[in-house]
Parts: structure tokens; C-alpha cells; sequence
């Protein structure tokens, strides 16, 4: 098994992206929030060098960077332009630069996982050999696959990739054989986006944080048949003595074949919750109907 799992007590990871990395995002509210992760238990960090600042802030907001009890992983393959268009580059030199660059900014020796973000099946092929030298070098741990689709079932089989990263809520149960033929084959599976980013909270379009509005705005560019689809089973997301984001999260930790179900947040607050709501077990008869909304 590959040791993902630094955590003692709880299946969270907690990504440090988003709003967090942002330059107009006080940096101070990052490290309370990555402080108070690492109070709750969370030992397993996610991040990237493309997500802006979020790298070097999570670099000085651990106690301990070189502490080999924190796991954090990163991703290479993906840069934003000036236009803000991303592109694809996982050439030899391209990769090197990435992890170069992150373990600068992270203050560390060697990354724990690096993810190859989103290749296609010719440039997984030719990641393996780069990949393999960065581990004999010592600079990575481990290797993985953050995808979808054909890329996440392929990446299931290969020999070199030792995690998968996808998305699995309520709403997106499609990668769950993917999942479970990874942990067949010997892999670490990490779900991202287990409470379908927020979208059936009623307030969610209320603009009321600048943090909000750009959640707000990367839900209406991105996510527009996420929003339709959440607020069609509105309905079945209640149940007595259970919150919308405490089914959502038992709903993905019932997944045996999930080894860490990764999370953000900007409020310490809703960290804390999730924390909580990790520790409980879902109900038979809800897991059931939820199952059915796939």
C-alpha cells in the first residue's frame, strides 16, 4: 500500500487551492486554515504549482516542512498563459522545471506525490522513464494520475503510477470501477470534489466575500449542469439529524476502494465540520437512495 494515509483518525485530505492561492486572499487566513487542518488530524496535503500562490503559502504555514509525519503532493503538466489559457507541456524538461520549482517553493528535499494533471494515454506512456529518474534521484516518492474518464482507467494499470486522483460525489459516480480496479492492482485512490464544491447550499450564490463571487463565478463557467443537476435532487440530499455536507461526505467514505477524500475550504469553521461529519457512518437505507442518483 502506498502511504498516503498519515493520518491516524480520519480519511480527509485538505487541498490547498483555489481561493487559498490567490494573491487578493489573505495569506494569513491560508495558515489558519492549514493550521487548523493539521490540529484536526489532517496530515495529507494536496496543492500545485499552477494554483498562484498556493504552493509557497503552504510551504510557510507548516510547522515542519521537512516533517516526514505531513504528506504533500503536487502536480506537473498544466501552466496558465497570460491569457489564461491552460496548456499541456509533459516533456523531460517541462516536468523537471515543475518539480524543481515546487520543492523550492514547498522548503522541501523530496515531494511526496507528484500527479501527472490530466495526460492522454501516448503522454502517460512517455512520462514513465521521466518519472522513474525523478524517484532513483530521490526528488519524488511516488507517482500519480490526476484525471477523468479513459485517462484514470488506463492509468489504473500502469505499473509506475501508484495513485489515482478523481472526482467522485453524489452526483459523480462514474469513476467508482476505475476505483476499485485501482485497488486491485495495489494503488492509493484519492476522490477530490466529495461535496460536489458547495453547490446545494442555498446561500452558495450569495455574494457575500469576494472569496464567494469567485466561487460563484468558476461554478457559473464551469459547473452550470452540476448546479442543475444538485438542485434537480435537492430532495433526496435531506434526512433527520444528517446536514447536506455530512451526507456528501459519508456518502464518498463509504467507498471502501477510497483511501482519502480531499477537501477545501476558507472557513476554519466548515473545516471543522467536515472533520466532524467524517467520523460518522452513513446510513444503510441513505446510502442506498444516494446510490441510485448516479
Amino acid at each position: 500500500m502506498v502511504p498516503v494515509l498519515k493520518n491516524k483518525e480520519v480519511r480527509l485530505g485538505f487541498g490547498c487551492s483555489g481561493v487559498l492561492g490567490k494573491a487578493w486572499f489573505s495569506e494569513d487566513q491560508t495558515r489558519n486554515i492549514i493550521h487548523a487542518a493539521l490540529d484536526g488530524g489532517i496530515a495529507h496535503f494536496d496543492t500545485a504549482g499552477f494554483y498562484g500562490e498556493a504552493e509557497r503559502r503552504l510551504g510557510r504555514a507548516l510547522k515542519n516542512p521537512h516533517d516526514d509525519a505531513v504528506f504533500i503532493s503536487t502536480k506537473t503538466g498544466t501552466s496558465f498563459g497570460t491569457n489564461g489559457r491552460a496548456r499541456k507541456d509533459f516533456s523531460r524538461a517541462a516536468i523537471t522545471a515543475d518539480v524543481d520549482a515546487s520543492l523550492k517553493r514547498l522548503g522541501r528535499e523530496r515531494l511526496d506525490l507528484l500527479y501527472l494533471h490530466g495526460p492522454n494515454k501516448r503522454e502517460m506512456a512517455d512520462c514513465e522513464p521521466i518519472l522513474t529518474d525523478l524517484k532513483a534521484q530521490g526528488k519524488i516518492r511516488h507517482a500519480g494520475i490526476c484525471g477523468e474518464g479513459k485517462g484514470l482507467e488506463q492509468a489504473a494499470s500502469l505499473d509506475f503510477i501508484d495513485v489515482l486522483m478523481g472526482r467522485y460525489n453524489i452526483i459523480h459516480q462514474e469513476h467508482a470501477p476505475i476505483f476499485a480496479k485501482a485497488k486491485e492492482n495495489g494503488k492509493a485512490v484519492i476522490a477530490i470534489a466529495p461535496l460536489m464544491q458547495g453547490l446545494y447550499q442555498k446561500k452558495f450564490f450569495l455574494p457575500n466575500s469576494r472569496a464567494r463571487i469567485w466561487y460563484i463565478a468558476r461554478a457559473l463557467l464551469k459547473n452550470r449542469a452540476q448546479i442543475k443537476h444538485v438542485r434537480s435532487i435537492s430532495e433526496y440530499l435531506a434526512e433527520p439529524g444528517w446536514s447536506k455536507s455530512a451526507l456528501a461526505l459519508g456518502f464518498v467514505l463509504t467507498n471502501p476502494d477510497i483511501d482519502l477524500a480531499v477537501t477545501t475550504t476558507t472557513k476554519v469553521d466548515n473545516l471543522r465540520d467536515s472533520l466532524k461529519n467524517a467520523q460518522r457512518t452513513l446510513p444503510e437505507h441513505v446510502l442506498k437512495r444516494l446510490m441510485a442518483l448516479k
